[in-house]
C-alpha cells in the first residue's frame, strides 16, 4: 500500500512514468459514492472532473458557463520580442500552403543564432500547440523534458529534411 500511494502522487515514482500504470486507491470515503457494479475508471475519473468543473462554474462564475474566458495558448515561454526572419545571418525561408521552410547557410565567419532565437523563429509568432511545444521546457511540470529543443536546433554541416511532424510520430507517446 505504501508505494502506491507513493507513486499515486508523484508520477517520477511510477515505473517509466507511465500514467496508465498508476493506481488509484479507493477509502471509505470514496466506497460510499461507489454505487455502480464494474463502473469504468474513466467514468469515475470523468464524473470527479466534471463535478469539480461544475463546482468552480458555481463558484467563481455564478454558474454562467458563458462568462467563462476562453484562452487558447496554453504553454511555453512568451517571448518579449519576435525574432524577425531578416535578423537572422543565412536563413532562407519559403512558404506554402503547407510548410515553412527554414535553410540555414553560414558562411564560416557568421554567428548562429541562440537556440531560443531559433526555437522562437520556428516556434512562429502566433500562440499555438506548436508555439507552447517548442518553446516549452516540460510535457508534465518538473517531470518529463521535451528534448524537443535539441532535435530542432541546426547543425554545422548536417543537411537532412525532416518536420517537426516527423519527429512527433518517432519521438513522443503513442
Amino acid at each position: 500500500k505504501k508505494d502506491s500511494l507513493w507513486q499515486s502522487e508523484d508520477l517520477g515514482a511510477v515505473i517509466g512514468q507511465d500514467v496508465g500504470r498508476t493506481c488509484i486507491l479507493q477509502g471509505p470515503t470514496a466506497a460510499k459514492f461507489s454505487t455502480i457494479l464494474d463502473e469504468p475508471i474513466k467514468d469515475i475519473l470523468d464524473g470527479v472532473h466534471d463535478a469539480h468543473v461544475e463546482r468552480l462554474t458555481q463558484d467563481l462564475y455564478s454558474g454562467d458557463k458563458k462568462s467563462i474566458p476562453t484562452i487558447e495558448y496554453f504553454g511555453g515561454k512568451l517571448n518579449d520580442t519576435e525574432i524577425p526572419v531578416e535578423d537572422v545571418d543565412g536563413l532562407l525561408t519559403s512558404y506554402d500552403e503547407t510548410k515553412n521552410t527554414y535553410r540555414l547557410h553560414l558562411s564560416p565567419s557568421a554567428t548562429m543564432p541562440t537556440e531560443d532565437a531559433w526555437l522562437a523563429l520556428l516556434a512562429g509568432p502566433r500562440r499555438s500547440w506548436r508555439h507552447a511545444l517548442l518553446t516549452s521546457e516540460f510535457f508534465f511540470p518538473g517531470f518529463i523534458d521535451t528534448h524537443v529543443h535539441a532535435s530542432q536546433y541546426p547543425n554545422v554541416g548536417i543537411f537532412g529534411k525532416s518536420t517537426l511532424l516527423d519527429w512527433l510520430n518517432t519521438y513522443t507517446f503513442p
